[in-house]
C-alpha cells in the first residue's frame, strides 16, 4: 500500500505492517532537507501516532546518498 499524497516521501507497508518510508526528493538528483520535506515528514509522523506501524524502515530513493548536507 502506497500513499500518493506526499511529494517527497513514499510509504509502503508490508504484510507485517512494517512501514518502508522512502525519501526521494522530487525533481532533484540528491536528497536534501527542505521545509517541504520536513513538513511532509511531520505529517507522516502524525499519522503514525494515530495508526502506529509495527516498525519503520527509513531509506533513500536515490542511488548514491541518503541526505546530503545532514
Amino acid at each position: 500500500m502506497s500513499n500518493p499524497e506526499f511529494r517527497h516521501w513514499r510509504l509502503e507497508y508490508d504484510m507485517d505492517r512494517v512501514c518502508w518510508l522512502t525519501l526521494d526528493r522530487a525533481g532533484e538528483s540528491t536528497n536534501s532537507l527542505s521545509r517541504e520535506v520536513l513538513l511532509e515528514l511531520d505529517s507522516i509522523v502524525d499519522g503514525f501516532e494515530k495508526t502506529p506501524p509495527r516498525g519503520v524502515v527509513l531509506q533513500s530513493g536515490k542511488k548514491n546518498s541518503f541526505v546530503v548536507g545532514a
